[in-house]
């Protein structure tokens, strides 16, 4: 017979005026009434109340009374609000006698606390060693890639079924098992990424709560094998370029599949059990485009595109080959520093702009001080970008003050150049007249492979600024890369070079008037051409 014996107790007639609650009440603080022991087994016991205002559920309770509700003593808490409360204790010991205080607190932190109670838990019952009795084994639907196994017990238990391609059976840890926990008569348990068309072995396995265990006979079943499927047909297989590390290849495929070119370095790429090396996208597209990087300069290297469709059917091409282009000469020559000045200097600000022959990074350290030391000391401002003009912006400058800068380039291969030290002077301060920073309209981009136009208006004069890069969101400082003009327009137009292909690019426009008032549109992008 079951342990659990549902005894709702209204505590008027069970209990007498031993239930009726004398509470420690501060202002606002809940109405506990309604206490009732709902349940009580060998080893747990369920208590609810109700409460006038939403307040959690807390219930202190010990073998010892009086109850001392302090950290020596056993507490069962729910967090969650509520009016009616509704809280099982379990890990009891049988035939005790236990006493316990309900407690509930509101959201404002004023608690109220019962009378103390008491209930005795129920001896334990004669132990069950009656294993569950399994009837009506069998499959449920069977699909290409899953099953379901059904079967029954005489009592609650838990599911477990063991399967395998081979028979018999070994049930260890080389065979798959899927396994529920969850006590009940009618058992249900799919299978998941089976091999369509193929016969499956099994055992079912149920255990009740007393953990009495039975095992099934050996039964089976066949997965539904997999229609024909149709291949997706490729065509227009390009070359679209080669350079001395990279290779980029394009196709088309008359429905939507995966991109894969498989390649190494001799033909018959797969003879002889060799595995080649694999490029690929993640896309399911009709045009694909995949680049091949880290290869070796001035190689021949063979290669076949596949395309496979979400259904793993696939095509392969026939082998294809391309030679990798031979790495330049070092470039061993620095660049060139021409027109070297100061622009639009203001009290706090300056520009300090060049050009080189040839693209390069720009940098420019700058003090009070003669001569520069050029260390962690003296301000630096640089644009990691290489181009061929160079406009670096200085900040927060004091006013009518001689400052002392050198500019650097450097290309991409390292080789720097450094200018003689320069001067400038900053206009002393005037009363300020103009404090509304440029409003800018009608933010636009155009992207081409590896170049951007990007377009504003402001309603007054102002300088032109793009700060720009691959991550967002984009953080305008000295290590973001920008392009700018110092001249003062309405109408703006920047052009970004030297950018990576089929990439996307987050950018900032910033303009400043002719009294200094900087301005920053939003954040926007745009995305290279392949």
């Amino acid at each position: 017979m079951p342990y659990w014996i549902i005894a709702i107790l209204t505590l008027s007639l069970a209990l007498g005026s031993a239930f009726t609650p004398s509470l420690a009440r501060a202002a606002a603080a809940p109405v506990i009434t309604d206490v009732r022991i709902a349940a009580v087994g060998p080893d747990s016991v369920r208590i609810t109340w109700r409460t006038d205002i939403l307040s959690m559920t807390k219930v202190w309770y010990s073998t010892v009374s009086p109850l001392a509700m302090d950290d020596d003593t056993p507490m069962a808490y729910l967090p969650a609000f509520v009016t009616y409360h509704n809280i099982e204790i379990n890990d009891l010991e049988p035939s005790t006698t236990y006493y316990f205080h309900v407690v509930s607190a509101s959201d404002n932190d004023t608690q109220t606390i019962s009378d103390q109670f008491s209930f005795t838990t129920k001896p334990p019952g004669p132990p069950d060693v009656t294993a569950p009795v399994i009837s009506q084994v069998g499959t449920g639907s069977i699909k290409t890639k899953l099953a379901h196994i059904v079967w029954k017990t005489d009592e609650p238990a838990g599911s477990k079924v063991w399967y395998s391609t081979t028979s018999p059976l070994a049930m260890d840890v080389g065979d798959p098992v899927v396994y529920s926990a969850k006590l009940i008569k009618n058992h249900d348990t799919i299978l998941y990424n089976l091999a369509p068309g193929t016969t499956y072995y099994y055992h079912v396995a149920s255990w009740d709560k007393a953990g009495n265990f039975t095992l099934s006979d050996e039964h089976s079943f066949t997965t539904i094998p997999l229609p024909p499927l149709p291949r997706p047909a490729i065509s227009t297989i390009r070359l679209k370029y080669t350079r001395p590390t990279e290779a980029r290849i394009t196709w088309q495929t008359d429905e939507p599949a995966l991109s894969r070119v498989w390649y190494d370095t001799h033909n018959r790429i797969w003879d002889n059990g060799n595995t080649p090396e694999l490029a690929y996208g993640s896309a399911y597209v009709t045009s694909h485009d995949v680049t091949i990087t880290d290869l070796e300069p001035n190689t021949t290297y063979y290669y076949q595109v596949v395309s496979a469709t979400p259904d793993d059917s696939q095509s392969m091409s026939r082998e294809f080959s391309f030679t990798t282009k031979p790495l330049p000469p070092p470039d061993v020559i620095s660049p060139e520093l021409i027109n070297v000045a100061p622009t639009n200097v203001k009290a706090t600000t300056a520009h300090v702009t060049w050009k080189t022959n040839e693209p390069a990074s720009g940098k420019l350290w700058y003090s009070t001080t003669s001569p520069l030391a050029m260390n962690d000391g003296d301000p630096m401002t640089y644009a990691s970008a290489h181009t061929l003009n160079h406009d670096l912006f200085i900040r927060a400058l004091q006013p009518d003050t001689t400052y002392y800068f050198h500019v650097f380039s450097y290309d991409p291969a390292g080789n720097g150049v450094m200018s003689p030290q320069m001067t400038f002077k900053t206009l002393p301060v005037v009363p300020a007249v103009d404090t509304t920073p440029p409003n800018i309209t009608t933010l636009v981009s155009q992207a081409g492979t590896a170049m951007a136009l990007i377009g504003w208006n402001t309603n007054e004069p102002a300088t032109s600024r793009v700060w720009y890069g691959t991550a967002t969101p984009l953080d305008p400082d000295v290590t973001t890369p920008s392009v700018s003009s110092s001249v003062l327009v309405t109408d703006h137009q920047l052009q970004l070079t030297d950018l990576l292909p089929n990439t996307t690019y987050y950018f900032i426009a910033e303009s400043i008037d002719a009294s200094g008032n900087i301005t920053e549109s939003n954040e926007s992008f745009f995305t290279t051409e392949p």
